[in-house]
C-alpha cells in the first residue's frame, strides 16, 4: 500500500478498511470463543479462547485484507497483465479462512454439548446458515442489479456528451 501512484488520503481510506475488518472479525471469533453453553441457556465466559480468537482472527484478517489491497493495486497499475496473484484469489482465500475458522469455533463450542440436545442446536445452526446464505444471495443479487444500471447509465451519459463535444467543434 505505500506505492507512489496511491493518493495519501486512498492509503488512508484502505487502512481504516483494512483496521476495521481485522477488528471486526477478530471481535467475532472471540465472541464465538466465548460461548460455554448453548443449550439449555446461552452462556458466555472470558477464557483463554477470546483472546485467542480475538488476535489470531485479526491478525489472519489483517494480513488478509492487506494481500487483497496490494493485489488490487498491483492490478490497477499493471493492467492486471503482470500480477502474480489477482485480488480475486486473495479475496477467495480470504473467504474460505473465514468460513473454515467460524465453522471451527461453532464447532469448538458444540464440543461438550449433550447428545440428546446436539441435534437441535445442529439442526438450528442450518437453518441459521441457510437463511445468512439466502440473505447474502439477495444482497449480491442486488448490488449486481445497481452496478449493471449504473454502468448502463454511464455509458448513456458518456455517449450523450460525447455527442454534444462533438457537434461544439
Amino acid at each position: 500500500m505505500s506505492e507512489p501512484d496511491v493518493t495519501k488520503s486512498e492509503r488512508q481510506f484502505l487502512l481504516l478498511i483494512q483496521y476495521a475488518g481485522a477488528f471486526s472479525l477478530g471481535a467475532m471469533f472471540a465472541l464465538f470463543g466465548s460461548i460455554d453453553e448453548i443449550n439449555p441457556r446461552l452462556q458466555f465466559s472470558l477464557n483463554w479462547k477470546v483472546y485467542t480468537g480475538f488476535f489470531a482472527g485479526g491478525g489472519i484478517s489483517w494480513w488478509i485484507i492487506g494481500h487483497i489491497f496490494s493485489a488490487a493495486i498491483e492490478a490497477d497499475k499493471t493492467g492486471n497483465t503482470v500480477s502474480k496473484r489477482k485480488p480475486i484469489f486473495w479475496m477467495l482465500v480470504f473467504c474460505f479462512i473465514v468460513i473454515g475458522l467460524t465453522l471451527g469455533t461453532f464447532i469448538w463450542s458444540l464440543w461438550d454439548m449433550p447428545d440428546n440436545r446436539m441435534r437441535d442446536v445442529i439442526i438450528g445452526n442450518v437453518i441459521a446458515v441457510w437463511a445468512v446464505g439466502f440473505c447474502c444471495i439477495l444482497v449480491w443479487n442486488l448490488v449486481q442489479f445497481f452496478e449493471e444500471s449504473s454502468a448502463e447509465e454511464e455509458k448513456k451519459f458518456s455517449e450523450s456528451t460525447g455527442k454534444k463535444d462533438k457537434s461544439a467543434d
